[in-house]
């Protein structure tokens, strides 16, 4: 928001009192706020040294000025202390249209200003004239002249005005702007020192506290305030009562990361050994996950698909509501970002607790009496999704200590989370306890179910998940048994409550309307067109228009039935509705994609994210008895990881082509391809050293990496969806193996992984080393020392990178891990050790340093660990000029950083770069250091030699402020054909006719069809000749198509013949 946006709302909400606007203000002159007590003078001192023009000027000069900045308020009849004196003293008569044109016509004189104290001003371009509308405002009760003025528009440049001089050589061209400051202030530039300043100007410097007066100016009453929250929370309240019989609390890790300060963290306990030297402490512990809930804030709650995140919140919610009681204690706020729309996270917020607006919330927060709890960042919609996250992100900065609790999948959570509360798998007693509750505590249906349960391969999978285990309990009540997968299992579900439904209506006397078959496959269309759109809550309207193709008419009263059920819920305040559980959405999606073999569904539409795919894929794969062809090599594209973990077809798989060039950092690359060798049981030696030799290692921690792992890597490897496709079939659980003795291998970089996977798969902790379980947070203090002294290199330098140990610790134990194993592969434990800063190749023996010279010469290694190589002078600069090939590669790839270092060290000059290379460098340009490191390396002279572009890039103008994402973590998935979900979903349901109709009618508008040579006439022509079954509507529009399109295209010779054969194919319809 800029200064013009808010003071012009803001004046609407006030209709022209300027008090409110002042005291925000604190009736001070700020740079979008200006006072100007008059435009005649005071005093005969004054009128000595000053003309009339002299106060015009200066009133001129303020506009300019604010024109040229972020635009603002002007005010004509208050002085420098922000006291009214009204306008009388500027001849003011009582007369306001008359008083207010003659004030525009003085300031917007086409011939300029003339000045005692300054001579003649006059507009550099008589076209800057300002267009402003002087409006009348009352300030302490009386009459005052505001001018709203608007930012001058960037591509205009700035507005100049010339002092004029005898000579047009000596005029003087003059820019007046109102920098950024607490503190009014009229600075004036010429016009080449303007161009830099133009190009930083920031009109949106203020946005946030802007919101926040706009809200404070639309306060709430009292009365109404507390009425809301009373009634709010005695709702709330009300409506979660059936959690007090049905709750099972569960254990969380909590992961607290503050800047480094004299006291322990909140909640430490033995787990967290917070290293001595870095910048940020982490802490884990280890507790009930409403306890976490309640005392750490402001908190991100992360967990699989169906962990009980939303009953957790639900509870918590619950709890807080029931300690309110009047207003002014402590009150509770939940809202569901599935919710969200591009009104913003405010417009969200307050429509979950209307009529109170954001000043009120943002007040109740900062005062600590209120818990705001957003659920669901994973589902909103994806069009919205980042700026629903970059605004959350401005939330936690502006209430950096309210009780704010967010929740997301593990795969969603972004890189500013605060302090992390991860839900844990449920525990055996917890297991129990959940069932026994759902169970009604019935002993023999309970043990009759443990035992059927234990006999599935899928029996830990489902007993560890709150979603899975109620919806087995589920159909284990309905059917008695339990089917081996998960898809089956929601299947078996799904069926049962279909079934119990139809009954309903049928005991009712209702009659049903669509069969149960037909119910299912619309509910599969919703969900489907749901996932396509990347929703998880929808309008009746959306629902009833998407399944108009295949219920017709019958669509609304369908949608009605089933939001009524248990599958379908309403949501509140807007009737909006949602199935109750997003991996219920996520099966239907595997359903729809399963029943409609003959097209291709899984595609990347508008609205595409890989991460809302996975389950569905994976359910699909396990629905399909052979999956076809399109959907393998589709979802291949898509999720490659997820592909390795569910195609039980063991050939199909290895004849999968590796995928390259889905991420613009190689490295992603390439972990990437060693996860997929190693689950196909391939050598996976060639690509981890070429992940070791480029040196890019993801540090420090785990949440704010500069070089990130993959996010399809790490998605896959925290979340449900890959390791239940990998134990759901005997060569599935040989993948795991292989992978599990890749990444618990102590010897390598594959404990880079660890972390992600103990998340994913949490039974491996029971084969970790001590070492492991320090390096994931799990090894209480007297316990660090034997873990320090059994790591290996890889876990060592981990551990350094990331502050899980001291820069000490390192150093006293990296030359007895490297000494330790005679087995280890002493060139990856060395470049393990690169890695490190604080790490010196003069610390090696001579056996070890005779690796570095292999190390030297590959094209594989990283300008950076070449420049680290020169330093310790482990290689000369010469030994590398030798080789051109390398030279060139260099300055192919090196960073600005590392061109600098390798300028200086003599590997590289100027001349080593053409063109073409100086260019690609400048691209890689990302912030301002790196334009100092070019010039300091000599590439180029000057800034002007930098293309404007970058240069605004490198400074962020016009940049996101959500600086924590990391895009190059993201696969760029390019699919050719990208298709809306309602032209997919159209091609299932259309008829062979309307199909290949609606192919015709995009062929007859295409151009290159229009020429008789095209050979497209001769074709439409066999369409019209073979349309003699069609059905009476589509054979009637190809006609008319057909038609239209001879008359226009056709040749004089051959329009004839179309025009009988028309006439001949319409007569015999007709017959």
């Amino acid at each position: 928001m800029t200064p013009f946006e808010f003071i012009d709302r803001a004046l609407s909400i006030t209709e022209f009192n300027l008090d409110p606007v002042f005291d925000l203000a604190k009736q001070s002159e700020t740079d979008w706020l200006e006072f100007k007590a008059a435009i005649q003078g005071q005093h005969v001192i004054e009128d000595s040294k000053y003309s009339e023009g002299d106060y015009i000027f200066n009133l001129v000069k303020a506009l300019v000025g604010m024109a040229n900045g972020a635009g603002g308020l002007v005010v004509l009849g208050v002085d420098d202390d922000g006291d009214v004196v009204g306008l009388e003293k500027s001849g003011f008569d009582g007369n306001k249209d008359l008083f207010a044109r003659r004030v525009s016509e003085k300031v917007l004189l086409k011939d300029g200003w003339k000045t005692k104290s300054s001579g003649r001003w006059l507009w550099a371009n008589t076209s800057d004239q300002l267009v402003f509308y002087p409006q009348w405002a009352t300030y302490q009760g009386r009459d005052v002249l505001a001018f709203t003025v608007s930012p001058r528009k960037a591509a205009e440049g700035p507005i100049v005005l010339n002092k004029e001089a005898k000579t047009d050589a000596d005029a003087d061209g003059w820019v007046f702007i109102r920098p950024s400051g607490d503190r009014a202030l009229l600075k004036r530039l010429s016009p080449a020192e303007a161009e830099d300043w133009w190009k930083k100007r920031d009109l949106n410097l203020f946005t946030t506290k802007f919101k926040t007066w706009i809200a404070e100016l639309q306060a709430t009453s009292p009365d109404v305030y507390a009425s809301t929250v009373d009634s709010y929370t005695a709702e709330l309240v009300h409506d979660t009562a059936e959690l007090d019989s049905h709750f099972v609390s569960l254990e969380a890790d909590v992961r607290t990361f503050q800047e480094r300060r004299a006291k322990p963290v909140w909640g430490a306990k033995d787990g967290g050994s917070p290293a001595q030297d870095g910048k940020t402490q982490k802490t884990v512990s280890r507790m009930d996950a409403q306890e976490a809930l309640s005392n750490t804030y402001p908190a991100f709650l992360v967990g699989q698909p169906g962990a009980g995140k939303s009953t957790s919140l639900l509870k918590l919610a619950r709890e807080v509501g029931g300690e309110y009681t009047a207003p002014g204690s402590n009150w509770v706020l939940y809202v569901q970002l599935a919710g969200f729309t591009a009104s913003g996270l405010h417009d969200l917020v307050c429509r979950a607790i209307a009529p109170l607006n954001w000043f009120d919330v943002l007040v109740s927060l900062n005062a600590d009496k209120l818990t705001l709890i957003l659920d669901g960042l994973n589902e909103c919609p994806t069009v919205h999704y980042e700026q629903c996250a970059r605004e959350i992100s401005d939330l936690l900065k502006e209430c950096p200590s309210s009780r704010i609790v967010i929740s997301t999948r593990a795969t969603h959570l972004p890189a500013f989370a605060p302090n992390i509360i991860e839900l844990l798998p449920i525990g055996k007693s917890t297991q129990r306890l959940f069932a026994s509750r759902y169970l009604r505590g019935d002993q023999r249906v309970l043990n009759e179910f443990w035992s059927a349960l234990s006999k599935k391969t899928t029996s830990e999978t489902i007993s560890r998940s709150p979603i899975l285990l109620k919806v087995a309990l589920a159909s284990w009540e309905s059917n008695e048994e339990l089917p081996d997968g998960l898809a089956e299992l929601y299947e078996s579900f799904f069926d049962a409550w279909l079934t119990r439904e139809t009954s309903k209506d049928i005991s009712a006397g209702a009659t049903t309307i669509w069969s149960e078959d037909e119910a299912k496959d619309a509910l599969a269309l919703l969900a489907y067109s749901m996932r396509c759109d990347g929703i998880v809550v929808c309008s009746l309207t959306y629902a009833v228009a998407q399944l108009k193709s295949l219920l017709g008419e019958r669509s609304n009263q369908f949608v009605e039935r089933m939001a009524q059920g248990l599958l379908i819920e309403r949501t509140k305040n807007n009737g909006n509705i949602r199935f109750s559980h997003e991996t219920i959405q996520e099966f239907l999606v595997a359903v729809f994609l399963t029943n409609h073999t003959e097209h291709c569904l899984l595609q990347s539409t508008d609205q595409f994210d890989s991460r809302l795919w996975s389950m569905p894929i994976v359910f699909a794969f396990e629905l399909f008895e052979q999956p076809p062809e399109y959907f393998v090599q589709a979802a291949w594209e898509i999720a490659p990881l997820l592909v390795c973990a569910a195609m039980r077809d063991e050939a199909r798989l290895r004849l999968l082509p590796e995928p390259i060039g889905r991420h613009s950092a190689a490295q992603n690359d390439l972990w990437v391809r060693a996860c997929i060798r190693c689950m196909r049981g391939e050598n996976v030696d060639e690509v981890v050293k070429s992940i070791a030799l480029r040196g890019r290692t993801p540090s420090p921690g785990r949440f704010l990496q500069k070089h990130p792992l993959p996010q399809e890597l790490t998605s896959a490897l925290e979340g449900l969806p890959f390791w239940y496709a990998l134990s759901g079939f005997e060569q599935g659980r040989i993948r795991a193996e292989r992978l599990q003795h890749h990444i618990i291998d102590r010897r390598n970089l594959w404990v880079e992984l660890l972390p992600y996977v103990v998340i994913g798969q949490p039974n491996w902790f029971a084969d970790l080393s001590a070492a492991q379980r320090l390096l994931v947070g799990e090894v209480k203090s007297e316990d660090r020392s034997k873990a320090l002294t059994d790591a290996s290199v890889s876990e060592l330098c981990y551990m350094a990178r990331n502050r899980i140990i001291s820069e000490q610790e390192f150093r006293e134990n990296w030359k007895r891990a490297l000494n330790a194993d005679n087995v280890a592969p002493v060139q990856l434990d060395i470049l393990a050790l690169l890695t490190v800063k604080s790490f010196k190749l003069s610390q090696l023996n001579g056996i070890q340093s005779a690796e570095l010279k292999d190390i030297a010469v590959s094209y594989e290694v990283s300008p950076r660990l070449l420049a680290v190589l020169v330093r310790d002078r482990a290689l000369r600069a010469e030994e590398v000029r030798r080789d051109p090939l390398q030279i060139k590669r260099l300055a192919d790839v090196a960073s600005p950083i590392r061109v600098k270092q390798l300028v200086k060290q003599r590997v590289l000059t100027r001349d080593d770069f053409d063109a073409n290379q100086l260019r690609r460098l400048l691209e890689r340009i990302q912030k301002p250091e790196d334009i100092t490191f070019i010039m300091d390396a000599g590439l180029v002279a000057s800034r002007q030699q930098i293309p404007e572009r970058i240069l605004h890039r490198a400074h962020g103008y016009g940049q996101s402020d959500l600086s924590e994402t990391a895009t190059d973590s993201k696969p760029a998935i390019v699919v050719e054909q990208k298709l809306s979900a309602s032209d997919l979903v159209s091609k299932v349901y259309m008829s062979h006719e309307q199909l290949l109709l609606a192919e015709i009618r995009e062929a007859v508008n295409n151009p290159e069809n229009f020429l008789p040579e095209s050979g497209y006439h001769r074709i439409l022509a066999e369409h019209v000749e073979a349309s003699a079954s069609w059905s009476r509507p589509e054979r009637n529009a190809l006609l008319d198509l057909a038609e239209t399109f001879f008359r226009e295209h056709s040749s004089k010779k051959r329009s004839k013949t179309y025009r009988d054969l028309i006439s001949a194919a319409r007569k015999t319809f007709d017959g």
